[in-house]
């Protein structure tokens, strides 16, 4: 029973390892430096056609995500929600259009005026060829949406294209994402069935506790029975799943325990034998 609990336990441990390992260990491509001092902001709108050359370093594109941000707000500029990257093989815009997607960045970014957030175009593994240079595209219909860029030639490998132009300096900070971003709820896809598959060996197999109430209600009331649920092992986690055979509490293990209240009292030692 005990090597049962162990390895659901360690089953639930590897689950929910695996898929943080998961979220965690997406490959990206191309990743931006820290945010320094030599960073600025500029309107997509004043500065279109506005974009990035890029070189890929895998065989397709997941996601390329950008740094926007609320640069200007009116009651008319709140009616412009979307922005849209394009992406064009070879260096500038001139060549063909290879896919497109079109985000909703007021619900990203909400209504505050300077909110700011990382923005994902998901471009759903489209291939490319490692080596070659693309160049990406930015669009928005108004003044709203700005986005940020670097100073100090960043990225070696790529250019800015600020209304129309090659700029070496600087660079737009942005991402290229070799493989999807798993989504939250993966963890729990992953994780919480091998969770109730641990607690339901502990349901199988429960371990003999000592409830003193119950036993002290009624001379003859059985003990209550510890019922596993499904909000159970949302609350309780791998914290009880992975206790260890010494961490469990000693009336868990064993004989079922007297409770204290009902404990005999200690043996005195037999008095010496007069001679």
């Amino acid at each position: 029973m005990v090597h049962l609990r162990k390895i659901a336990a360690a089953s639930a441990f590897c689950g929910w390892g695996f898929g943080a390992h998961l979220a965690i260990a997406a490959p990206v491509d191309i990743a931006p430096p820290p945010l320094d001092v030599g960073a600025g902001v500029t309107g997509i709108a004043v500065q279109r056609p506005i974009g990035q050359t890029f070189m890929a370093n895998g065989d397709a594109i997941h996601t390329v995500g950008l740094l926007l941000l609320n640069l200007n707000m009116s009651s008319e500029l709140l009616q412009d929600h979307l922005v849209t990257l394009d992406l064009f093989e070879g260096v500038g815009f001139g060549g063909p259009l290879l896919t497109s997607r079109t985000v909703d960045a007021d619900q990203i970014l909400g209504r505050l005026l300077g909110a700011q957030a990382s923005v994902d175009f998901d471009l759903g593994g489209f291939p490319v060829k490692a080596g070659q240079t693309y160049s990406f595209q930015l669009s928005a219909e108004t003044t709203r949406f700005g986005t940020v860029w670097f100073s100090g030639n960043p990225y070696a490998d790529g250019q800015a294209i600020l209304q129309g132009q090659s700029f070496s300096d600087p660079d737009l900070y942005f991402q290229v994402r070799a493989v999807p971003e798993p989504h939250p709820s993966l963890l729990w896809l992953i994780g919480l069935p091998l969770v109730l598959s641990a607690q339901c060996v502990r349901a199988r197999f429960p371990l003999r506790t000592c409830d003193c109430r119950s036993q002290q209600s009624s001379a003859g009331s059985p003990r209550r029975r510890r019922i596993v649920t499904a909000s159970d092992a949302f609350r309780w986690g791998l914290a009880s799943t992975l206790l260890t055979p010494s961490a469990r509490p000693a009336c868990g293990r064993g004989p079922t325990p007297t409770c204290p209240s009902q404990r005999l009292p200690a043996r005195q030692p037999k008095a010496q034998a007069r001679e």
